[in-house]
């Protein structure tokens, strides 16, 4: 069996396992695990089966193809989160979508079709919006992500201060991830962000206000006056964020700055700056996409659970927590 040393980095960061703990761990100085990772030296089998055994993954885990390193700034997320926790969810995302490199290249999955790159984020979010015959407000965007053949992966990222990353695979095929933290609104246009990232816009968050919100058909919405029993009105239409429609109507020139700082300032005197109304919650919406190609490829392949866990490179538990 081949093995892939770069895998290692995964295994450890998918575990939060940090490189001094892991050489710890298999009794091994840090220098010499380092010198493994990078390929500079080679392991034997007792070796492997040592760090198979400390980050609790096969050792088939290893011999997998690694995924291409992601863009700078990859995440949607605030300010000062924890390196380490950002590494753990990398390291899941980029295990899943080693995942979706295998099905894609096993079940001749074509690349979905995305824009070329455009300066203008709002007429690159038209042509997207005209290819995939959206209509505004946009019902079921994660579906619809799905159809067009683009995966989802959503699970709890441990802070509510990350929303979403996308990665892609050798073969070009996106993975978006999702927190399943995120309210239906803020996953919507998260989504919306990670399409513009993909597709890809230098402004992610312009191209998502603009496919989510299109100037023409939102102005009718904003021309009785902007306030917050409006923007509730307005919510539950669009299914978006009051915060979101307040800065769509900043953008199209609906507020002045007065207006603006006044209705932040009712914001934050409402406590609805962070945790907007409950009674307008917009449901989320659950990804399927991976599981039907696992079904497909575990029905070509005529294999029950443990056996596509073991493809994967994965023990059964852990494949049925990620995919159950």
């Amino acid at each position: 069996m081949q093995i892939n040393p770069s895998m290692i980095i995964l295994a450890r960061e998918y575990r939060g396992i940090s490189q001094y703990e892991l050489a710890d761990g298999i009794g091994m100085s840090a220098t010499n695990l380092s010198k493994i990772e990078r390929g500079e030296i080679s392991l034997q089998a007792e070796g492997w089966a040592s760090i198979a055994s400390q980050t609790n993954l096969p050792k088939q885990f290893f011999s997998q193809e690694a995924v291409p390193p992601p863009a700078e700034g990859l995440f949607r997320k605030r300010e000062k989160v924890p390196q380490k926790l950002l590494d753990s969810i990398l390291a899941r995302g980029k295990m899943v979508s080693g995942h979706l490199q295998l099905l894609a290249k096993a079940l001749q999955l074509p690349v979905p079709p995305l824009p070329a790159y455009q300066p203008n984020a709002a007429a690159m979010a038209a042509e997207l919006a005209a290819s995939w015959e959206m209509e505004a407000p946009v019902n079921g965007l994660l579906r619809l992500v799905e159809n067009k053949g683009i995966a989802v992966h959503s699970w709890a990222f441990g802070s509510e201060r990350i929303d979403s990353f996308s990665l892609l695979t050798n073969s070009g095929h996106p993975l978006i991830c999702l927190n399943n933290a995120l309210t239906g609104d803020r996953q919507r246009f998260s989504l919306a962000y990670e399409l513009g990232r993909l597709c890809p816009h230098d402004e992610p968050n312009a191209f998502a206000a603009a496919l989510l919100m299109p100037e023409q058909i939102i102005r009718p919405d904003l021309e009785e006056g902007i306030t917050i029993k409006r923007l509730m009105e307005l919510k539950q239409k669009w299914k978006l964020s009051m915060i979101s429609l307040l800065y769509r109507s900043d953008d199209l020139g609906y507020l002045s700055p007065n207006q603006k700082r006044y209705l932040l300032q009712q914001f934050n005197q409402l406590g609805i700056r962070r945790q907007e109304p409950p009674e307008l919650d917009v449901k989320p919406e659950r990804p399927t996409l991976l599981r039907h190609l696992l079904g497909s490829y575990s029905s070509k392949i005529k294999m029950g659970n443990a056996e596509l866990a073991a493809q994967l490179g994965l023990h059964l538990p852990e494949y049925l927590t990620l995919y159950a």
